[in-house]
């Protein structure tokens, strides 16, 4: 019987094809160089792929002939092959190894194996024979989730477990030998925690693009416990935010301002808003001028961005509904008036003189102190360097809002330490101070 159909011309392309790959294998350890051709069924008829060996330093990597071959026939979208030649220099024609043919049986059981020696000796077989009792993808369990062939399936992940959708990385650690964990923060889909597989590898294409405090557009897959990035490209990387301590400290308070009022996987306008409110931040922060060359003050110790942070509270708070009341008494309702008010964080808000004086809590707020947190909550950041507000009008601004933050997260931000000890460090008085 015969056990090969092949057209004699076909076959010499075939064998005339492996034995040009062959000159040009990788073999410096084995010196044995091998040559492999497969033909594959394509829509559009049939072609030839050739590979050769390439050998490694640590041995277990090496890459035969066959499935190099094999492997740019399946990149090039073939599921079929029909023929395999092998060439080798050896007195008579080498088959392929086990692992080899295992891998040919994937995509033809008993297809043609043509065996060839540079001398002009050939050799047919029948992969069936080289491989009898041989295992594919119709042995597999019925209750497994595979389809019976692998031509006949898709291995694209369910369209409604991915996401793509833009981010900004508020925090991150690392996990296990390479892994990372990052703490998103979305405009569609609120606060993510997501793991990002290898990024910590030198070899990873994503580590530059999820640095902290980066503008990234990620596709996410959803998981059970942590979602998995596994596309992510930058969309701007403010990085300026790391070469100035004022800045990285700034970037941190939004980042951990967010983090605690965002609430996980939360669709709704406040997250597209929040996002607009986080982006918009850094990104003035990464503009201001760096550390001066002579004495080392930074751009951002300055009351602009002081007054940009107390920006980013106000609206962080308008947004998710806790603002202190800034126009009415929260006592009696009454419209506030220019006089002695004060703010209380208990109650909300500012009181009128006389119910200020019932409220041991409430903090002494001057006129242009209530109306610069007005303006600050409704304008846009970019106001806030207009502003021109005393030293003291900036000290109760930011006590006022640092109680009312901690009375509506029930927590103070850590962050607000070191804002204040780079303060003390390196003092600023705001234009118009005594």
């Amino acid at each position: 019987m015969a056990v090969h159909e092949l057209d004699a011309d076909v076959e010499a392309r075939l064998i005339c094809a492996a034995r040009d790959v062959w000159a040009r294998a990788y073999a410096p350890y084995s010196k044995f160089k091998v040559g492999s051709a497969v033909l594959a069924a394509m829509p559009s008829g049939t072609e030839i792929f050739a590979g050769c060996n390439v050998e490694n330093a640590s041995f277990g990597l090496t890459i035969c002939a066959e499935r190099n071959a094999v492997f740019q026939a399946a990149a090039s979208g073939a599921r079929s092959i029909i023929a395999v030649a092998v060439v080798t220099d050896a007195p008579v024609p080498t088959m392929p190894c086990g692992a080899c043919r295992q891998v040919l049986r994937e995509f033809g059981p008993d297809m043609v194996v043509v065996g060839a020696t540079l001398g002009g000796l050939i050799r047919h077989y029948r992969l069936s024979h080289l491989l009898p009792e041989s295992f594919g993808p119709e042995d597999l369990p019925a209750n497994l989730p595979f389809p019976p062939h692998p031509r006949d399936r898709t291995t694209t992940m369910p369209a409604d477990r991915l996401y793509r959708t833009d981010a900004v990385v508020l925090r991150r650690h690392n996990t296990g030998e390479a892994d990372r964990i990052l703490t998103l923060f979305t405009p569609g889909h609120g606060k993510v925690r997501a793991i990002v597989k290898g990024v910590r590898r030198a070899k990873s294409r994503m580590g530059g693009h999820i640095e902290l405090f980066t503008h990234v557009n990620v596709l996410i897959a959803r998981g059970r416990s942590l979602d998995i990035v596994t596309q992510a490209e930058m969309r701007h990387p403010f990085g300026h935010l790391r070469d100035d301590l004022w800045k990285t400290a700034y970037a941190s308070y939004v980042a951990e301002l967010i983090d605690h009022f965002a609430e996980e996987r939360h669709e709704g306008p406040e997250s597209d808003d929040l996002f607009t409110i986080l982006v918009d931040a850094l990104g003035f922060f990464d503009a201001l001028p760096g550390p001066d060359p002579v004495d080392g003050s930074s751009g951002a110790s300055g009351p602009d961005a002081h007054l940009v942070a107390r920006a980013v509270e106000l609206k962080v708070l308008a947004v998710l509904g806790y603002a202190p009341e800034l126009f009415n008494c929260v006592h009696c309702r009454t419209r506030l008036q220019p006089g002695e008010n004060r703010i209380s964080a208990p109650a909300g808000g500012v009181l009128c003189p006389e119910c200020g004086r019932r409220d041991q809590s409430a903090r002494v707020m001057t006129v242009n102190a209530i109306k610069a947190m007005r303006l600050l909550t409704s304008e846009p950041l970019s106001v806030a360097r207009r502003l021109v507000l005393t030293e003291r009008e900036h000290r109760d601004i930011e006590l006022a809002l640092r109680a009312h933050l901690a009375v509506t997260l029930e927590r103070q931000l850590r962050t607000c330490d070191v804002l204040d000890r780079l303060r003390a460090a390196l003092p600023w008085r705001p234009p118009g101070s005594p």
